[in-house]
């Protein structure tokens, strides 16, 4: 078998930029070309039902509800990923290079049986299969464990007012569930990567119509075991380093035009499980704001301060992430955005701990090789977890038709403390952590609007060039390549 080495990985990053680049073309070249009338008003309407949708997507509606109070559905999402250098930094380094595929499947039901009750579940499984490095417990296909991510009943318009209730095991994602920008709460199990990311809770909600508010009362108990309230069907798996237990209230305010206003506080209490778990008590208190000037301009900030104890230490820190973005309004729907982020570091010459904690957001929020699932963060923090940096991103995304979209983000990376001075791989005095390239290709092959099944898939290339934060020892440039392909229905 064929030896990667780093010019394989500059390699295969230039082709992925050149494939990006050489679709983008030959699709909006093809977009260009008009389709006659008279035949276009022919397929629609040989294809089109009554509803707006094909035959088919009619059809298959009625196998996903077949019956007034059941629905269901599923997804499939095939992965192939490929680094080198991403947890090293270093050429030198033994199983430096990584070649992997993850398969995940999910099922999911709900039953309806009275007006404003739902009983909503769903069954995740996800295998692995190391090819690379040839290590004898990983080079192999490991079967990991199948769970219930979901399972829960939310409960609607309680005594008449709009007031709501959802209890049991739920994701805290999309535009009615999540919050924000995802920046502190997301990933409620971090340690399986993107395989779930649930948090066994209890949410209620009180929306205020006349205030245009919604506001969330959110308890959380998430444990380091992966059978904790439901049996998992394989392997033990922890989801956390430590038990948690932790609430937060969040306020969501539309009442000012083109002005979105989010407040909250959160408290989590921490147990450790593992020998890199948490013992603490964080309270943090902040909120965001986004607004839009006119039709180019957006601008969005959030701000959150920390305070408590953590580990024997006060804890005392700050974090703040931005983003403007100009939006073209031309037919490619160009957009540009500039981005500043802010998570403070340790002093170590002082008693208290000024590392910011980013709580249920770790997970990879603008790059999977720096701070993904599978980086570890050069060894300085746990999966997905980040902070001592400032971060300042420019970056473009072009839609050269409906189905493409391509992204380039360019990041300068800085240490907010020499925190790790003296330690192996760390330098005594620099700051600057180096800079980092991202692309995104992102095809909709099969609209699950519009077709009976969904079909996306996306490829990424991230580059990145080690800075003075680093030693000699592990300052090597490192890459990440992964393709993905989901099917849904």
């Amino acid at each position: 078998m064929k030896q990667w080495n780093l010019r394989n990985g500059w390699s295969a990053g230039a082709a992925l930029v050149v494939l990006c680049l050489s679709s983008v073309l030959a699709v909006a070249e093809e977009a260009q070309k008009p389709a006659p009338a008279a035949a276009q008003e022919e397929c629609d309407r040989a294809t089109m039902t009554a509803d707006g949708v094909s035959p088919a997507k009619a059809r298959m509606n009625e196998i996903k509800q077949p019956v007034e109070w059941f629905k269901w559905g599923g997804d499939v999402r095939m992965r192939a990923i490929w680094d080198h250098n991403a947890t090293t930094l270093r050429d030198a380094a033994v199983a430096n290079e990584r070649f992997w595929q993850r398969f995940r499947a999910r099922v999911w039901w709900s039953i309806l049986p009275v007006d404003d009750v739902e009983i909503n579940a769903r069954l995740t499984w996800e295998f692995i299969n190391f090819c690379r490095p040839a290590i004898a417990d990983l080079r192999s296909t490991n079967f990991e464990d199948v769970i219930f991510d979901n399972l829960n009943v939310h409960v609607k318009n309680i005594g008449g007012i709009p007031l709501s209730l959802k209890v049991g095991r739920q994701d805290f994602a999309g535009p009615v569930d999540g919050y924000g920008d995802y920046w502190l709460i997301l990933d409620g199990t971090p340690l399986d990567g993107s395989r779930t990311i649930y948090f066994d809770a209890i949410r209620t909600r009180l929306e205020v119509p006349e205030w245009k508010s919604t506001f969330d009362w959110v308890v959380v108990g998430n444990q380091s075991e992966s059978d904790h309230l439901l049996y998992s069907f394989g392997s033990d798996m922890p989801r956390l380093e430590h038990d948690e237990v932790g609430s937060w209230i969040y306020m969501k305010n539309r009442s000012l035009e083109n002005t979105a206003i989010d407040a909250y506080f959160m408290y989590v209490h921490r147990t450790p499980q593992l020998a890199n778990g948490d013992d603490a008590h964080i309270y943090t208190y902040g909120g965001r704001l986004e607004h839009k000037f006119d039709e180019n301009w957006t601008g969005r900030a959030e701000i959150a301060q920390q305070v408590g104890r953590k580990n024997g230490d006060r804890l005392c820190a700050l974090g703040f992430n931005s983003r403007v973005t100009y939006f073209w309004n031309d037919a490619m729907k160009n957009q540009t955005r500039l981005s500043y982020e802010y998570l403070s570091g340790d002093d170590p010459s002082t008693d208290t701990n000024e590392q910011f904690d980013n709580l249920w957001g770790r997970w990879p929020q603008w790059s999977e090789l720096y701070q993904g699932w599978t980086s570890r963060y050069r060894g300085e923090f746990r999966p997905g977890e980040l902070a001592n940096f400032h971060r300042i991103g420019l970056g473009h995304s072009v839609f050269p038709c409906k189905p493409l979209e391509f992204c380039a983000d360019y990041h300068l990376l800085f240490a907010d403390e020499n925190t790790r001075a003296g330690d192996i791989g760390f330098s005594d005095s620099g700051c600057f952590r180096g800079q980092l390239l991202a692309l995104l290709m992102r095809y909709t092959i099969l609209d699950p609007k519009v077709e009976p099944i969904g079909m996306t898939g996306h490829a990424i290339a991230e580059f990145f060039f080690p800075g003075d934060y680093y030693s000699d020892f592990g300052n090597d440039p490192a890459v990440f390549l992964r393709y993905e392909l989901t099917i849904s229905w």
